[in-house]
């Protein structure tokens, strides 16, 4: 990817693709680690490249194809929900050897923690690799006419900038300021643990923000 001061400089449109075709390359990169069942993190990695994707085509959806941005989007929405319970099971089971590694556990609990964890590691062992199998081919399928637009739209912006379009650097200015608005509203409306929908809401937005 350039570098970040000829990103700002450069036309929106031109510096959306380039900054979605970076972020493709990535869950592409990560969704062959998939493929490795001994790669620390690696789900986990795929879905953050997967969400700064979606991220990238929603912000920017105006200087992209709209309708193949919104469509896409969709689609990588849903393959993500697919992964959710993955992910879980994978925080599920780093948290049960933690407690394994407690000192002085009793013998009948950590009799308990360690017939969980095997039961959920054999679960694992034998559900993880359809589910890996068809995410790495539905991703495939979602990002090949993703990359025919992109490389598209980069030739033509390479050729000309359009007139009306503008730097990139004021488009990511605004879209900044709108989502920063945005989280504060939510933090105003946080009175208390027991405001859960507005915590969530603000905790979306920051999460926006950090991958735009």
């Amino acid at each position: 990817m350039k570098s970040t001061r000829e990103l700002l400089l450069a036309s929106a449109g031109l510096a959306a693709r380039r900054l979605t075709a970076h972020w493709l390359k990535e869950a592409a990169r990560a969704s062959r680690r998939l493929r490795n069942p001994g790669a620390a993190e690696a789900l986990h990695d795929f879905r953050v490249s997967v969400r700064r994707l979606r991220t990238c085509l929603r912000a920017y959806r105006d200087y992209l194809d709209k309708s193949l941005a919104k469509r896409l989007r969709r689609k990588l929405g849903e393959l993500t929900d697919r992964t959710n319970a993955g992910r879980d099971e994978e925080v599920h089971l780093q948290w049960l050897r933690q407690c394994l590694r407690q000192p002085q556990l009793p013998d009948l609990e950590q009799a308990g923690i360690r017939l969980l964890l095997n039961s959920l590691e054999a679960r694992r062992r034998h559900q993880q690799p359809r589910l890996i199998r068809d995410i790495v081919r539905d991703f495939e399928k979602i990002a090949v006419p993703l990359r025919k637009q992109i490389k598209r739209g980069c030739r033509a912006g390479k050729r000309r900038r359009p007139a009306s379009q503008p730097a990139f650097a004021a488009v990511i200015a605004a879209i900044l300021c709108r989502e920063a608005r945005d989280l504060h509203r939510q933090l105003r409306r946080v009175g208390s643990v027991n405001s859960p929908n507005p915590a969530h809401q603000a905790r979306l937005i920051a999460k926006r923000m950090r991958y735009l």
